[in-house]
């Protein structure tokens, strides 16, 4: 009898082993440039995908949507506030980012957090997280030489040179930034993982 117990649980542990571990996988993103970003944070729980199974990598990210992702980044999950009833989905993540002092109160209300994130305001508030979390101090060893964003203010363009120094922001090929233009989930996942 203890014989077949014991062949009972090597079989079993053999099996077991042998099972292959859980892999994220999305409909989408197969030929991707993302694709092993999006995999990486996912295979992490900081992103998931929707129901249908797809990630929609081209989709724009909301504020609402941007600011749990970067507080989830950051913070331990028994820290985070994940529901305030009879507010907005992403009020507790706004109001965990603002507690934890990773941006300052009114850096994003709850009347923009449906509507999409411009890569400025993305770029703003990662700056501002950054400098808040890390403290690190970055040492300028690029000047920025993106064409469309001349008409910046100066403290965007900080933010800016904060975000490329630090490695967050590599801009496109053409030498453009699009400060105006709004982020996707591809890019996001790609900038979570620089942090």
């Amino acid at each position: 009898m203890k014989k077949r117990i014991v062949m009972i649980m090597c079989v079993a542990v053999i099996l077991i082993t042998a099972m292959p571990a859980y892999a994220v996988s999305f409909s989408d993103i197969n030929e991707h440039w993302a694709h092993d970003n999006i995999v990486n944070l996912a295979e992490q729980g900081i992103v998931n995908g929707y129901e249908d199974g797809t990630f929609r990598p081209e989709n724009n990210v909301t504020y609402g949507e941007f600011i749990k992702l970067v507080v989830c980044r950051y913070l331990p999950e028994k820290s985070i506030i994940k529901n305030i009833p009879g507010l907005h989905w992403a009020a507790g993540y706004v109001s965990t980012a603002e507690i934890f002092k990773l941006m300052p109160q009114g850096t994003v209300f709850l009347e923009e957090l449906d509507l999409p994130i411009t890569r400025m305001e993305m770029v703003k508030i990662l700056a501002i997280i950054d400098s808040n979390v890390t403290s690190k101090e970055y040492t300028k060893k690029k000047e920025l030489d993106f064409i469309d964003i001349g008409h910046l203010p100066t403290v965007y363009v900080e933010y800016l040179e904060r975000a490329v120094n630090r490695g967050f922001i590599l801009g496109n090929p053409d030498k453009t930034f699009k400060p105006e233009g709004n982020l996707s989930r591809a890019e996001m996942v790609t900038i979570l993982t620089r942090l």
